[in-house]
């Protein structure tokens, strides 16, 4: 019987460090971003068209690491993810001052405060807030502008998140391999894989956490064009992510396929059956199941127990038959990308977000 997961954090333990780096999609950018809360402005961004990913957390501190208790001298922040071709930096910067009122004093946990990442990023804040103040000159602006250092996860339940493909074309595999630290850099590297969120599913309890995974896997749901790559190659390169899996195995690290059509169901049976035919005498434990819910996490490091970031994680093998993008198929991929809004003075907001 497989064993339930440890808890990753204590009571009181520091919150862990996020990198400024985008993980959802090659070419994204992040913007950081403090708001006096970060509750509502979570919901608001997560609104935004071309924004795909939004932490609530901790920064601009420098005497003591925040915990789930004590921020410390540290500020309430945003960790905002979004894709440049869709959302400007200047556009997420509107839709920030549309979030908090900038000439309002606050305390150093609820002050308003954009933290940058490049000089780009510094000039445009320094540009956005100088239009602002000339707009009122009479009143002082509070807002400050801060280089973008060490970023800390506030600890918050896991959003649970529709199982269904960004774009109507594509297709979603959701597949348990131990951690997910691993396979979720390779897989983002694959021609045809669109994009790759960590998560927790299989389980029955709800609303897991920070540090309590409850009875669910840990597990990928990869988004993929099936003219491009299809669900049988991704269950190959599955399989070579999965037999490298070494440690205890429980509830938490087991190796699972959950298939969401019938058609995955019937190819992951298949693909079961032909991996223990050509292997009869190795033992070969991989349930089956539908996906239920799918909630979103971070990836940690379970002996850190802090986020691990794709830039870091060296893939175990390197797949020699890796599925390509083929010119021929350049046009419908590109086809699926929302216009670039460039020149678009206000970001749009999502009508129907799933």
């Amino acid at each position: 019987m497989l064993k339930a997961a440890k808890n990753v954090f204590k009571a009181d333990e520091e919150c862990p460090v996020v990198p400024l780096e985008p993980r959802r999609a090659k070419g994204n950018e992040i913007a950081v971003m403090a708001c006096g809360d970060f509750v509502a402005p979570q919901e608001k961004f997560l609104e935004l068209e071309g924004v795909e990913r939004v932490l609530r957390g901790y920064t601009g501190g420098g005497k003591e690491l925040p915990t789930s208790i004590k921020i410390h001298d540290h500020t309430e922040a945003l960790l905002i993810e979004f894709n440049p071709n869709t959302i400007s930096y200047s556009q997420i910067l509107v839709a920030w001052r549309q979030c908090v009122d900038p000439w309002e004093k606050e305390t150093t946990q609820h002050r308003a405060a954009v933290f940058w990442k490049s000089l780009s990023q510094q000039n445009e804040a320094l540009d956005f807030l100088g239009s602002l103040q000339s707009q009122q000159p009479s009143k002082k602006l509070h807002a400050e502008v801060e280089r973008a250092r060490r970023f800390f996860r506030a600890r918050q339940p896991y959003a649970a998140i529709p199982v269904d493909p960004k774009h109507e074309d594509n297709e979603v595999a959701i597949l348990a391999c131990g951690d997910g630290t691993g396979p979720l850099n390779m897989f983002q590297e694959i021609g045809g894989v669109q994009r790759v969120i960590t998560g927790l599913t299989g389980g029955k309890q709800e609303n897991p956490k920070d540090g309590k995974p409850l009875d669910h896997t840990c597990a990928l749901m990869i988004e993929f064009d099936p003219l491009v790559l299809s669900y049988r190659q991704i269950l190959e390169l599955w399989h070579e992510c999965d037999k490298f899996k070494q440690g205890e195995i429980t509830l938490h690290t087991r190796s699972a396929i959950f298939w969401k059509t019938l058609p995955q169901q019937d190819a992951a049976l298949q693909f079961i059956e032909e991996l223990k035919a050509s292997k009869p005498s190795t033992e070969i434990s991989v349930d089956i199941e539908r996906v239920r819910k799918f909630y979103e996490v971070e990836v940690y490091d379970p002996n850190a127990a802090t986020i691990v970031s794709p830039q870091h994680q060296k893939a175990k093998f390197s797949p020699r038959n890796s599925p390509v993008i083929v010119p021929g198929q350049q046009k419908r991929l590109s086809a699926n990308r929302k216009p670039c809004l460039s020149e678009v003075t206000t970001p749009v907001w999502k009508t129907n977000r799933k």
